[in-house]
């Protein structure tokens, strides 16, 4: 696979229960912001390698902002991918 690292980020998406608890709404605004910056569109994205952690509380939000971000943008089909 060949890619370009078009923008990156960094955020801490604590505050869910407490400070260190992921929280889905910080991942999905971090997302946002840079598919936002980096002009290109969410329903452009065809692979995510996703940070998967393995644990019970970051595993689930991650999908799931990665989803409301970019599942839900129009067309395309989407690989998603786990590093471990």
């Amino acid at each position: 696979m060949h890619a370009v690292i078009v923008r990156t980020a960094v955020n801490n998406d604590g505050g869910g229960t407490s400070l260190v608890s992921p929280s889905q709404e910080g991942q999905e605004n971090l997302l946002r912001r840079v598919y936002g910056g980096s002009g290109i569109p969410p329903e452009r994205v065809l692979y995510v390698e996703a940070h998967g952690t393995g644990t019970r509380a970051g595993d689930p939000v991650e999908a799931g902002a990665l989803g409301a971000v970019l599942g839900r943008a129009p067309g395309g089909r989407r690989r998603w991918a786990s590093a471990r």
